[in-house]
C-alpha cells in the first residue's frame, strides 16, 4: 500500500533527504560529535554518488580526526567528478565543493579558479554568494585581506550594493 506511494515520493522529489543528511552531519561534526557524524554521513555518501554536500562533510568529519587517506580520497573524487562530467560546471553549488575540495587539497590556484568559476556561475544568485564568500575565506587564508576585500567588492559590484 505504501510502496506505490513511496516511490512516487522518490521520483518526484529525487534530492529530498539529501539536505537533511547534510545538515545533520555538519551538526553533529560542529559539535565534535564525529563518530555519530560519519555513522550519518558516510551511508549516504556511498548510496548516493551524487550527495555533494554529505560527501563534503564527510570529507571534513576524516580531516577532523586525522584520516588523512580517507579526507585525500573524498576530495579527489570531487576532482574525478569534475573530469567526468559529474559536477555540473555550470552550477555554481556543484563548482563550489571542487573549490573546496582544491582547497583542502592545497591546490591554491585550483581553489582560486574554480571559486571564481564559481561565483561566475551564479553572480547575482545566494550560490554564487556562497562562493564569494568561500573564496574570500581562501584569500584570507592563502593570501591576504587585501584580495579578500577585492573578491567581496567585486559582488557588491555585481549585485549593485
Amino acid at each position: 500500500m505504501w510502496r506505490p506511494l513511496v516511490i512516487g515520493l522518490v521520483l518526484l522529489f529525487p534530492n529530498f533527504g539529501r539536505a537533511d543528511v547534510a545538515s545533520d552531519g555538519e551538526r553533529l561534526r560542529k559539535a565534535g560529535r564525529y563518530a555519530e557524524a560519519e555513522k550519518v554521513l558516510a551511508p549516504a555518501v556511498q548510496r548516493d554518488p551524487r550527495a555533494f554536500a554529505a560527501r563534503l562533510e564527510l570529507g571534513l568529519v576524516y580531516r577532523a580526526t586525522g584520516r588523512r587517506d580517507l579526507e585525500r580520497a573524498v576530495w579527489n573524487r570531487f576532482y574525478d567528478d569534475f573530469e567526468s562530467g559529474a559536477i555540473d560546471k555550470t552550477k555554481s553549488k556543484e563548482l563550489l565543493y571542487v573549490a573546496e575540495a582544491a582547497r583542502y587539497l592545497g591546490g591554491w590556484q585550483d581553489a582560486n579558479d574554480t571559486f571564481r568559476d564559481a561565483v561566475d556561475a551564479d553572480p547575482r544568485g545566494k550560490d554564487g554568494a556562497r562562493a564569494n564568500i568561500a573564496w574570500a575565506a581562501l584569500f584570507l587564508e592563502k593570501y591576504d585581506a587585501g584580495h579578500a576585500e577585492q573578491a567581496l567588492g567585486e559582488r557588491r559590484a555585481r549585485r549593485g550594493v
